[in-house]
């Protein structure tokens, strides 16, 4: 565990340096969203007990693979970027965040029908 923390950590903190300009941020992107994903799921081995952090932990996992493979798209295969745009979206023409937002919704729906009449 350790060691992959930190492979993951240098990576984020240097591999946006190594790269491109033009790159840059989507490296930081890719490498920040691994480093999340990996501290994640730290929280979720830890917490593997509980199906309410299981729950949450899985639909922030849903939102991290998402930047994370949207910028690998992007990096393999470039498109022109919106100022201010979500760069999924823009490519798909649909708006990603509003399932995200509906995902979000369902699991709190199920994370209060998990906590209701728990202290």
């Amino acid at each position: 565990m350790a060691a992959g923390l930190l492979v993951l950590g240098v990576a984020h903190n240097q591999a946006h340096k190594l790269a491109p300009a033009e790159h840059a941020a989507m490296v930081w992107n890719v490498t920040g969203h691994a480093l999340a994903l990996y501290l994640l799921a730290l929280v979720l081995l830890a917490w593997r007990s509980s199906r309410a952090v299981l729950l949450v932990g899985a639909l922030i996992a849903g939102y991290l693979l998402q930047v994370l493979g949207c910028s690998l798209w992007w990096l393999l295969d470039p498109w022109p970027l919106v100022e201010g745009g979500e760069i999924c979206s823009d490519r798909l023409h649909f708006p990603l965040g509003t399932l995200g937002l509906a995902a979000a919704l369902l699991v709190a729906a199920e994370l209060a029908k998990l906590l209701k009449g728990k202290p």
